[in-house]
């Protein structure tokens, strides 16, 4: 059982425990379910109704909101879905970005330069691509 079903089987019995208490004492002194003793009684039944339309009205509101937050939990999920996808993808494309860098670096060492020397250089010497300047200069003169 739910719990608008259970709340609006408390309502139901408070009216009905109400409602006779006030039968009651009205009989007790004598009057009848007319007039102001039916006047009570009609608007403890409004009274009822407003409630049992509120109940309700929470539970549709309730189940709304339990759809609205399905649904934000499943976008949220499919955008997580979509960024791990990109993040794979990337990586991929990385690999083989650092693949082809590798073959092309491999070639390219292969390859001489212009006067003879490799043209990978060596950056661990700041020098090291002067070396032949250097050279020219130091044996003129």
């Amino acid at each position: 059982m739910d719990n608008t079903a259970r709340e609006q089987g408390r309502l139901r019995a408070q009216r009905a425990i109400e409602a006779g208490k006030l039968r009651a004492s009205s009989g007790a002194a004598g009057l009848s379910g007319t007039g102001s003793v039916g006047d009570l009684l009609s608007s403890g039944d409004e009274a009822y109704l407003t409630d049992q339309n509120t109940l309700l009205s929470n539970e549709r509101n309730t189940t709304y909101d339990t759809k609205v937050s399905a649904a934000n939990y499943q976008n949220q999920a499919n955008a997580y879905n979509s960024a791990a996808d990109n993040v794979k993808s990337q990586a991929r494309r990385a690999g083989f970005i650092t693949l082809l860098g590798t073959a092309a670096s491999i070639a390219g060492s292969s390859t001489t330069g212009s006067f003879g020397r490799s043209s990978v250089k060596d950056f661990s010497n700041p020098y090291s691509g002067w070396d032949s300047y250097s050279k020219y200069r130091l044996n003129r003169g």
